[in-house]
């Protein structure tokens, strides 16, 4: 059976775009959120202690962020790649790659939260993958990258108990961790008979088509290698990203309280309501590592520097992206002279 086959699709269900006004309105408030938060988390600082702080980052320590980031790349194709074996016929992983790398520069350099995805689905579509399981990969892959690093952060927030922090602080992570666990294995064990009945609650065939392939995937192997090893791979190599700009900045004394935070951090920065997350680290990074004796400066610093690094990788990806579709148009154009001979 081909396993395109395995989808009950309707014609093309791909959700249909947001209004401009909307999409408008929704980058204001980002912007406006990105502003305010920055300030709250500059206000008690001055920022040229923070400007010091950020000096002391060893260009050694630089180059590890940056490979740590550019193999994160990799292993984000690999994971989506997973997605899209199961129910479709497989993308060429250069291509996969090269989407994921339209994602970062995108989600970089504009105020949005869906046009990285739009232009994931977009590599997709364009090379022949049909819009409906090209939208779908993409947005499983999110969802399995939110779950990823609810419970790597879950995994790691009880250990700040051992700096006696409070159990408050340890419980929206811990909590998160723990209800994606439960939600999975419900929604894995849930018999096709009561999907049905869900189903019935719907009238759109495209929202009864997401419930349906979504229970099917749960019942798949490479979802789970997805969601237990890629995911948590992946976001390992951010917060080892930011671990090493915390070492470097405060010295190896703070090793331990960086690992423990920073999955806490960056699970605050995937709420989308700021520009690439700036504000929202900067602040749960200060208002976090302090209750660690880390200073409110090399908080900052850290965070600052993180955000840059991702700017940086963000120019990286702009060029692999033309690297590959030159090797890409290359091997077509070969392909085709070789067909002629």
């Amino acid at each position: 059976m081909q396993k395109d086959a395995l989808l009950p699709t309707p014609e093309e269900p791909v959700v249909a775009p947001k209004s401009k006004l909307r999409g408008r309105l929704f980058a204001l408030l980002q912007i406006i959120f990105t502003v305010v938060l920055t300030y709250l988390a500059f206000s008690s600082i001055d920022p040229k202690d923070a400007w010091l702080a950020v000096q002391q980052m060893s260009i050694v320590a630089l180059a590890i962020c940056l490979f740590l980031l550019i193999l994160q790349f990799l292993v984000l194709a690999w994971r989506w790649a997973l997605l899209l074996h199961e129910f479709w016929k497989g993308a060429d992983f250069s291509l996969l790659l090269q989407g994921v790398l339209a994602e970062r520069l995108v989600n970089q350099f504009l105020p949005t939260t869906v046009g990285g995805d739009a232009a994931r689905v977009l590599a997709l579509v364009r090379n022949g993958i049909r819009p409906g399981p090209a939208f779908q990969s993409v947005l499983f892959d999110r969802g399995i990258g939110l779950l990823g690093i609810a419970f790597v952060a879950g995994v790691a927030a009880p250990f700040m108990l051992l700096y006696h922090v409070s159990v408050l602080t340890i419980a929206l992570p811990v909590a998160l961790a723990v209800g994606s666990v439960f939600a999975i294995a419900v929604a894995a064990l849930m018999p096709q008979s009561f999907i049905e009945r869900i189903k019935g609650l719907f009238k759109s065939p495209r929202i009864n088509w997401l419930i349906q392939t979504g229970h099917d995937m749960l019942q798949q192997k490479h979802l789970y290698i997805a969601l237990c090893v890629a995911s948590p791979l992946v976001h390992f190599l951010s917060c080892l990203v930011f671990v090493v700009i915390g070492v470097s900045i405060s010295g190896y004394d703070s090793l331990a309280v960086y690992a423990i935070c920073a999955p806490a951090i960056l699970l605050a920065t995937a709420l989308p309501i700021t520009l690439a997350g700036w504000g929202l680290r900067e602040s749960t990074a200060v208002m976090l590592l302090t209750q660690f004796q880390v200073s409110a400066v090399d908080a900052l610093a850290c965070s600052v520097l993180y955000g840059l690094i991702q700017i940086s990788t963000g120019l990286i990806a702009g060029v692999g992206i033309l690297v590959l579709q030159y090797l890409r148009s290359s091997n077509g154009r070969a392909a085709q002279t070789g067909s002629t001979l």
